[in-house]
């Protein structure tokens, strides 16, 4: 069954960075189970990724190379072959077409891994999903709205966004910036979130009014109340809903806090308010973040990239949608289960099925 023969609104290339020459469509599917048609071109890859479920891949026509872990192996047509759940995978071509159906039988609601092999494919593979979510996002309701990040490897994903590669392909005009949390500080402090990303950013045609940086002139409780009345007034969102953000970048400390939602803080109990400011004592400041709710409930949480300063064991841990990595000794509310994986030490957070974890 090749996909390249079904119609163009069935079949389409996989647009994951990392993906060449490769082109799926769905066969059926349901709640529970999945089957997929795959066209590798004769010099076709996948990206190394892993699912949250086992499926099964089928060779219908040519040959090819399948990798599991550590272990790579031909796989030809008739060859069928478990891809287990969570163990990173890929597939790829050498000279020859390949065609292949995918299937899972219990499918489960969950982040996808892509491993890359450094900061800088990270920050690459970063930009390009900003790029492609920045279009998918203004084609279908006409802007892109996006919460930014502290910290270096955003840093480094900003500096290539600003590069006219990217730059170029994405309309600004239609781009609304907005931070998941802030330093109290003054904007244009060392410190502060707004100028490590504005210094870069601020060079693109962004609006002036399409920036909304938090307040941290006013007191920090003020500032809180005013950002999330500044969210309240864009998302126009009803009720006890929180809004959904099309991009969140989320850093990662070493004990474990995304945004500034710090292992045992008050705000990790905010169930309401979609702002708060707290002080914390850990680093002897006030912070203003977005809440956990507002973190876990969106819609299309995609590719952002942070990288915890310790390389040593780390924790997968989960809440709703966040999902996040943190120090093996980290005793964090959110840690749920264990990645035994010294090597894991970058990450993204997303929704299920759209975009991936990132770890190297």
């Amino acid at each position: 069954m090749n996909p390249s023969r079904f119609s163009a609104d069935v079949a389409a290339p996989v647009a994951r960075p990392g993906c060449t020459g490769l082109v799926a469509a769905p066969v059926a599917r349901s709640e529970t189970w999945d089957a997929t048609a795959l066209y590798f071109a004769s010099s076709a890859s996948s990206d190394d990724h892993a699912v949250p479920y086992d499926h099964w891949l089928a060779v219908t026509r040519g040959q090819g190379r399948v990798s599991i872990g550590d272990v790579s192996q031909t796989v030809r047509a008739g060859d069928a072959i478990l891809l287990p759940a969570g163990m990173f995978h890929r597939l790829w071509t050498e000279g020859e077409e390949m065609d292949a159906i995918a299937l899972a039988f219990q499918l489960q609601r969950g982040p996808d891994l892509v491993r890359v092999p450094d900061r800088k494919a990270l920050a690459l593979n970063a930009a390009q999903r900003f790029v492609m979510l920045a279009r998918d996002a203004i084609g279908d309701h006409g802007r892109f709205s996006v919460a930014l990040s502290g910290g270096s490897t955003p840093r480094e994903l900003y500096a290539l966004l600003a590069q006219p590669e990217f730059a170029e392909q994405v309309n600004w005009e239609r781009v609304h910036l907005f931070w998941g949390d802030e330093r109290y500080v003054p904007s244009d402090d060392a410190e502060s979130n707004y100028r490590m990303a504005f210094e870069t950013l601020g060079k693109l045609p962004i609006p002036a009014g399409q920036v909304h940086r938090v307040p941290t002139e006013l007191e920090s409780g003020q500032a809180a109340v005013e950002y999330e009345q500044t969210l309240r007034d864009f998302f126009k969102v009803e009720g006890d809903r929180f809004p959904s953000f099309d991009l969140v970048l989320l850093g990662m400390g070493a004990n474990g806090h995304t945004a500034s939602l710090f292992p045992q803080s008050p705000a990790l109990s905010e169930t309401t308010h979609w702002v708060v400011a707290q002080y914390v004592d850990e680093v002897q400041m006030h912070r203003i973040t977005l809440t956990a709710p507002i973190l876990s409930c969106e819609e299309n949480i995609d590719p952002s990239c942070c990288l915890p300063s310790s390389s040593n064991p780390c924790t997968v841990a989960s809440f709703g949608c966040l999902t996040a990595l943190l120090p093996a000794d980290c005793d964090s509310p959110l840690a749920t289960s264990r990645d035994k994986d010294d090597r894991a030490l970058t990450i993204d957070i997303t929704h299920p099925f759209r975009g991936p974890l990132f770890t190297t």
